[in-house]
């Protein structure tokens, strides 16, 4: 997702299962004479969204946001991948029925775990090389915060209910899967290390 308020050299970052579905309902609500604009969709812009959908062959160019200030908007990846899982499991035309979960992740092909698709695919690799001016990280559980520091109304928006995360939970020991979000964690706390003010 990106979101550019070009006046001020600003761009917002973000992918799905990371304050997503918020960051456009914020943006929906807000005046036609505000200077954010979406680019989300915008072939234009697309080498320099980090929302891939899954396809690592979508162009990315790292020095495209090289004079912009950047907030990125960030999940822990076990977080995001839970909500990713039961996002897909919703998808696949289940609702949050949790009684068939069990069942659809026994049948489900998992030879490739980010599934080729944006609610469970790695994306942070992408922003190791980034050329910005600077860079602000917000937290998704402090997005709400952040929105209203920025004089804006947040409205939390497609949240997984609980009895599907703790469901979707339960497969998340699986050892295949902490192996591929492992380079996804080890980005997530250098980002923390590196841009993350509290």
């Amino acid at each position: 997702m990106i979101f550019v308020n070009k006046k001020d050299n600003r761009v917002i970052l973000s992918v799905r299962k990371c304050g997503w579905s918020t960051l456009a309902h914020w943006k929906t609500g807000l005046p036609s004479t505000n200077n954010w604009h979406n680019y989300s969709s915008s072939k234009k812009w697309e080498q320099g969204n980090p929302d891939k959908g899954g396809d690592t062959s979508m162009p990315w160019d790292n020095s495209f946001w090289k004079d912009y200030n950047i907030t990125l908007v960030i999940r822990d990846p076990i977080e995001r991948y839970v909500s990713g899982i039961a996002q897909l499991f919703k998808l696949d035309g289940h609702g949050v029925d949790v009684s068939k979960f069990n069942n659809w992740w026994k049948n489900l092909d998992k030879s490739n775990l980010s599934f080729n698709d944006g609610h469970t695919a790695n994306w942070l690799y992408l922003i190791k090389d980034m050329e910005y001016n600077s860079m602000q990280i917000v937290k998704t559980d402090e997005l709400n915060n952040w929105l209203e520091s920025e004089g804006l109304t947040p409205k939390k928006v497609n949240q997984t209910p609980s009895t599907m995360k703790y469901q979707v939970e339960q497969v998340m020991g699986d050892k295949s899967i902490l192996e591929y979000l492992k380079p996804e964690v080890e980005m997530y706390n250098y980002l923390l290390d590196k841009h993350y003010k509290e």
